[in-house]
């Protein structure tokens, strides 16, 4: 019974002394700041808070982990407001009376640097899952509106060849 307590007590002093530690070390106190600032969504002060970390102390995984995760955020970040505004840019042709080739060659243009930026965005485990679905959800439309536009089928495109697929045997 008393080394139960005995073992509670040492556990608990080892608990709290990380926490001291990681409340008194600059670089993990910032690192907390950042994975508080990442929880809330406020994704550019969290890379800030990650990145002076970082610096304090490169061996800070936490520092680097939010450092990381922030510029995905961002990215995906990036890439909602740009699909928002080629949206409205879209929507803007569409409500004109006369829509030419450059209007028609426009709106292919913005489509396709949607639908390819998002093969460019790489989620993680820890990517805020609505930032995800948010980019799939204007990636989608916007594939939708080029195939109906343009009579093309996006969906159904072959997968490009890797490069050694494409080297003969030797």
């Amino acid at each position: 019974m008393q080394s139960k307590l005995v073992y509670s007590v040492i556990a608990l002093l080892l608990l709290v002394g990380m926490g001291v530690y990681f409340y008194l070390n600059p670089s993990y106190k910032l690192s907390l700041e950042a994975r508080i600032y990442y929880t809330i969504g406020d994704y550019v002060s969290a890379k800030e808070s990650a990145s002076r970390a970082y610096e304090m102390n490169p061996y800070n995984r936490m520092a680097f982990t939010v450092m990381v995760q922030s510029t995905t955020a961002m990215k995906y970040r990036e890439y909602i407001a740009m699909a928002k505004e080629y949206y409205s840019q879209i929507k803007e042709i569409s409500q004109k009376d006369n829509i030419g080739k450059a209007d028609r060659a426009k709106v292919k243009m913005l489509a396709e640097v949607v639908i390819q930026s998002h093969e460019r965005l790489v989620p993680t485990r820890l990517t805020d899952r609505e930032l995800i679905e948010d980019a799939a959800y204007y990636k989608d439309a916007f594939v939708s509106l080029y195939e109906k536009l343009f009579d093309t089928k996006l969906r159904e495109r072959p997968e490009q060849k890797s490069q050694s697929e494409e080297q003969p045997d030797a």
